[in-house]
């Protein structure tokens, strides 16, 4: 058949992705918003999204495809990986419409007035800096290694809050699996189209030297299964939580029960697209001993809101301290927590913390007494809603010590309040002030 073909057959069936891909690569021909390609590394999972996304600029209906979001962990992932790489948009575009790429402005621009790619245009965002999803309308997005990302749940949700051009608004997402909220709820969705794959799959399109590299160290391991066979694991190797305990430790406390009520902040000192999460972290010490994580109010702050949300739930628990390290700003951290606390007319008891060794001697004695039912996670918040700690979890279940990876903050916030209530305990309050008293006059008693 290939012999029979002119050159300008031939060429064109070069760039005839349907022709090429293994039926496993192609989304199905259905109504869906959402598809979601988790597959193993090498898999051809780009190729996927590049093709997807030159599909619908190259679609015949002109209000298909017209503005296009093409989302990365960084900047440079989107340029090497989605556009310039070996299966970037650059690489499989035909030649007679090939898009022009702007470095300048994160955009590619299809400008060929013979295909009905005209008027296409594809702007880089990425998850690092979720807020330039805001504003944008978008009809098509690639959102790619998800599982990556730094801020995952935010960006996904910019993303799709502005899904609301055109007739037809789809998100085509590329990822190999690891156990986060977000990839959990995608492969939960039943109206999610997933595609699956290994890279066993594309082991004819690599090079025999990686591949065989890749099974002599992975085959069989742990490592293997997330990253070569696209299994979901509920938790890292090496991490010091597992996520059994965790679900098997959730219930329910009076507030009266509890002893002593602290609130765990890892301070970042900015609010840029750089900068970390602040941990904030609501936990409780009942008179039989157990902790109880409370609530998660961690998020990605300026040192102004961090310091009020410390306050925020310093008052809805009627907590008795802050623990708050001070590695990164020292005594302006207790100075903007005091400074929040007076712009509410309140009086507050900061500790001051400092790491001064590596993080898993802090951190394994808390999981110790999580993997021996003492730590315990709220079911229910007092007003009845559920909380949300999954990506407290998350942290807890993925953070690999001996990986040389930062400890998130979250998982610090909540180490460091649990480390002052169950470790290194202060001095239980004496009897005329006892929390037990107090809480039982509190707006949040649930007797």
């Amino acid at each position: 058949m290939i012999q029979g073909l002119t050159d300008v057959e031939a060429l064109e069936l070069i760039y005839d992705w349907k022709f090429w891909a293994r039926p496993q690569q192609l989304p199905p021909d259905t109504d869906w918003s959402i598809c979601f390609s988790c597959k193993g590394r090498g898999s051809g999972k780009t190729r996927e999204g590049a093709e997807w996304v030159r599909g619908r600029a190259e679609d015949e209906d002109p209000h298909i495809g017209r503005r296009i979001a093409l989302i990365a962990e960084t900047p440079a992932d989107a340029r090497d990986t989605m556009i310039e790489g070996v299966a970037g948009l650059l690489t499989i575009c035909p030649p007679w419409n090939r898009p022009d790429y702007e470095p300048s402005k994160r955009q590619l621009t299809w400008n060929n007035p013979n295909f009905a790619s005209y008027g296409a245009i594809a702007k880089v965002f990425t998850s690092a800096q979720p807020d330039w999803l805001r504003g944008p309308e978008h009809d098509t997005a690639w959102a790619d290694e998800i599982a990556a990302w730094r801020y995952p749940d935010l960006t996904w949700s910019n993303m799709v809050f502005g899904m609301r051009m055109g007739p037809d608004p789809r998100v085509f997402a590329t990822s190999t699996p690891k156990p986060i909220a977000l990839i959990r709820k995608l492969i939960k969705d039943s109206a999610v189209v997933k595609l699956r794959g290994t890279t066993y799959d594309n082991a004819a399109n690599l090079s025999e030297k990686y591949f065989s590299q890749l099974i002599a160290e992975y085959e069989g391991t742990r490592t293997g299964r997330q990253e070569l066979l696209a299994q979901l694991l509920e938790e890292s190797e090496g991490a010091l939580w597992k996520r059994k305990w965790l679900d098997r430790n959730r219930g329910m406390v009076e507030l009266s029960d509890l002893v002593r009520v602290v609130i765990g902040v890892d301070p970042a000192v900015t609010k840029t697209a750089t900068s970390n999460e602040t941990g904030i972290i609501a936990a409780g010490l009942d008179y039989a001993g157990n902790g109880w994580l409370l609530e998660d109010g961690s998020g990605w702050y300026s040192p102004k809101e961090w310091g009020d949300k410390s306050i925020e739930l310093y008052e809805r628990w009627d907590a008795d301290e802050v623990v708050a390290e001070t590695n990164n700003g020292g005594d302006l951290v207790v100075d903007n927590i005091n400074a929040a606390a007076e712009e509410q007319d309140m009086s507050v008891k900061v500790v001051k913390v400092t790491a001064s060794r590596g993080k898993r001697p802090r951190a394994e004695p808390v999981a110790t007494k999580s993997e021996a039912n003492r730590i315990k996670h709220l079911e229910r918040m007092p007003d009845g809603e559920v909380p949300d700690f999954e990506q407290l979890e998350d942290q807890l279940c993925n953070w690999q010590p001996d990986a040389g990876h930062d400890s998130p903050d979250r998982l610090d916030a909540y180490v460091w309040a649990f480390h002052r209530l169950m470790i290194k305990p202060a001095p239980k309050p004496q009897p005329m002030t006892s929390p037990m008293v107090r809480r039982q006059s509190s707006k949040w008693n649930l007797n």
